[in-house]
């Protein structure tokens, strides 16, 4: 790997470092490297995966400083900043009439500049919570199963006997189904829904102004791409997923290995929309839990607390006295 001392530390110049890092790697057969720090670093653009591996071969769960003290964490005294490429955004300024700006951050990004993250062992505090735990897949199960499925787009899935079809998934690109065999573990019903989705979505994808690999270019491109999401996401639900197809480049041009980065923004950007739809989907049902819980609780509370006890009644004024004065007036 190519440390910090020989990296120039601006936006044109890393853009190209990592260009170069990648097609050495690919070149010196290192795919499967790559692919299985997707899985945590894949919410990051292919080239800044790449520089932050340039500066930490060990990283594997990175963010800004803010968002390590937002989940109560700080950065460890003495720890250098991993540098990355983040876009600027146009500025906004607006006056009232009492000469108050405001700044507004626009959509359109006008630049890049150098960003700084930190790798979480470079930081301290409280343990990392991690919605997608060990204990996910059978704690919400149906929950993650469904998320799934949703971003399979279009598609219907059902379910069939081993008596029918003794595959365990079969997809129907004509019809827009995909049936799952009913017999099978909770773990292996997963990574069959995930397998078939991720190829699903690969076949579906539009391509119209694609620059990477086509079936045309590489004969298993679209196996490569397929293995390499379900890969990603299975490893964040922490399931066992081996199979990673790696592409043939056999006999091919080294423009091929600058193309396959395209391939591989596919596989980044499509497992990246199924791990944020299981992450989101458990973080609502725990947040509802919490909730129902919390009003829960508070019913409880009500009915078994003790009753205030009456407001003190003052007592009955007696009128002998004024019926007698009444009498002797």
């Amino acid at each position: 790997m190519e440390n910090e001392k020989t990296l120039k530390f601006n936006p044109e110049d890393m853009s190209k470092a990592a260009d170069e890092h990648f097609f050495e790697l690919i070149k010196a057969g290192k795919y499967k490297e790559l692919v299985a720090v997707m899985p945590m670093l894949g919410r990051y653009s292919l080239r800044n995966q790449l520089l932050i591996l340039m500066q930490n071969p060990n990283a594997t769960n990175v963010n800004q400083m803010r968002a390590w003290n937002y989940q109560k964490r700080h950065i460890v005294k003495g720890e250098k900043a991993l540098k990355i490429i983040t876009p600027k955004f146009g500025q906004q300024v607006v006056t009232d009439e009492k000469g108050n700006a405001t700044e507004k951050k626009l959509d359109k990004i006008t630049g890049y500049e150098v960003g700084y993250v930190y790798d979480v062992a470079q930081t301290d505090g409280e343990p990392v919570k991690d919605t997608l735990s060990g204990e996910a897949v059978n704690e919400h199960y149906d929950t993650i199963r469904t998320a799934l499925q949703e971003t399979a787009k279009g598609y219907e899935f059902k379910t069939h006997d081993e008596s029918e079809d003794k595959s365990h998934a079969v997809l129907d690109t004509l019809n827009k189904t995909i049936s799952v065999r009913s017999d099978l573990s909770k773990e292996d019903a997963l990574l069959v829904i995930i397998r078939q989705v991720a190829m699903a979505n690969v076949l579906g994808r539009d391509r119209r102004n694609f620059q990477g690999l086509t079936p045309n270019d590489m004969e298993n491109i679209n196996a490569v791409e397929a293995s390499a999401i379900a890969y990603t996401v299975a490893k964040r639900l922490n399931l066992e997923e081996q199979n990673v197809v790696e592409p043939d480049f056999e006999n091919q041009p080294d423009i091929s290995i600058t193309k396959l980065q395209d391939n591989i923004g596919v596989i980044r950007s499509i497992s990246q929309r199924m791990i944020n739809a299981t992450e989101g989907a458990i973080s609502k049902e725990l947040y509802e839990q919490a909730q129902a819980n919390a009003e829960k609780e508070k019913a409880e509370t009500a009915a078994t607390a003790e009753p205030a006890p009456e407001p003190a009644k003052a007592p009955k004024r007696s009128t002998a006295k004024n019926k007698k004065s009444e009498v002797t007036m």
